[in-house]
């Protein structure tokens, strides 16, 4: 859970905080690391915030935030040409880079340095990544040479993983997990995507596709719900999912007036993920937070200052802080988090005194 004193606010005002006063429950801000040209925190746990940044050649690097000595520390190991951080667990990042020669994905981890990557890329293997770890459990993505990937769940980082790739499907993989629970992603022989759900081992597979639906995809998991996304026919804009379990509590989250949706995660009882909405002739991005319901939804973007053509969320802690992204004026996008402060506190009263001149964006 996120927790800033009032020093780190102040820290983070004169670093350029952005805030506004349109939504008391959250604080704005801007995490954009300088001589990046765009960046995006896809993870966060305990103050610290995972994802990369984008240099001005192109190339990505896995980038960790933390908020507790307002730095920003690029874990890129030397001989890969890309990396990413996909999630976090008190002292450990896990993600994936790409090898400067053939370009392979490879599992990752590090301990808050580049000089403590570790390779988690097995031998025999054509490729792997690392996309989601709760203490020492993780899952990800795994391919033989020569064969399909499959998903995969790791019952500690020091041990072999178990293959999770459901029974008559070609290919799959993991996106998301919870302490007792996995979730992701396989493809029929058609070729069509189907949203599963496992606990730890292949047989346990439950089929989350819900009826009516062409395909689906499984992207997070807590407690007991899961979310996601569905098509309903081909060229059709996908629906943000939300399911409690089986295929029948299937919920279709696609707000009113969108024309289309995805909810990427879910702290068991709200989901966030991002919508695409007609805004003058054109199509743009909106972060998005719902609870359970359609008409639940909550326009994040209305929340940010002038200036921010696009955003998205990509994760939401149990205390509802979310992290994301929000594009400037010429489309880059920057790390952003959506914060809420504690009631009562020294920040909520922060809040107030750095938004006064801020005017509401209208979304």
């Amino acid at each position: 859970m996120l927790r800033f004193t009032f020093a780190l606010a102040l820290a983070h005002a004169v670093l350029g905080l952005i805030v506004d006063p349109a939504f008391a429950g959250y604080m704005f801000l801007d995490l954009h690391p300088a001589g990046f040209k765009e960046s995006e925190i896809l993870t966060m746990d305990n103050g610290a915030y995972g994802g990369y940044g984008k240099t001005n050649d192109g190339f990505q690097r896995a980038l960790l935030w933390n908020a507790s000595t307002n730095s920003v520390i690029n874990l890129h190991p030397a001989g890969y040409v890309n990396s990413s951080v996909s999630a976090i667990s008190g002292t450990i990042q896990v993600g994936y880079g790409n090898t400067a020669t053939g370009g392979r994905t490879r599992a990752m981890r590090w301990n808050g340095s580049a000089a403590t990557f570790v390779s988690m890329h097995p031998a025999g293997y054509d490729h792997s990544a690392i996309s989601d770890i709760v203490g020492e459990k993780a899952v990800g993505t795994m391919a033989a040479a020569g064969q399909n990937d499959h998903a995969m769940y790791w019952p500690t980082l020091s041990s072999l993983p178990v293959d999770l790739n459901p029974a008559g499907y070609v290919t799959s993989d993991t996106s998301g997990m919870s302490a007792t629970r996995q979730i992701g992603t396989a493809i029929t022989q058609n070729g069509f995507q189907e949203a599963f759900l496992w606990s730890g081992t292949a047989a346990s597979a439950v089929r989350l596709h819900p009826s009516g639906y062409l395909s689906s995809v499984g992207y997070d998991v807590e407690g007991n719900e899961q979310v996601g996304l569905a098509f309903l026919s081909a060229g059709q804009s996908s629906r943000a999912m939300v399911w409690h379990g089986s295929a029948q509590t299937a919920v279709n989250l696609n707000p009113a007036g969108y024309i289309g949706s995805e909810a990427l995660a879910t702290n068991g009882t709200q989901e966030v993920g991002d919508g695409a909405v007609m805004i003058g002739g054109v199509v743009h991005n909106r972060a998005l937070l719902w609870s359970g319901t359609a008409a639940s939804v909550v326009n994040l973007h209305n929340y940010l200052p002038a200036g921010y053509l696009d955003s998205g969320a990509n994760d939401i802690d149990a205390m509802g802080n979310i992290s994301g992204w929000a594009s400037d004026a010429s489309g880059n996008r920057h790390a952003a988090v959506w914060l809420v402060p504690e009631p009562g506190s020294m920040m909520g009263g922060l809040v107030g005194i750095l938004a006064l001149g801020r005017r509401r964006k209208r979304g």
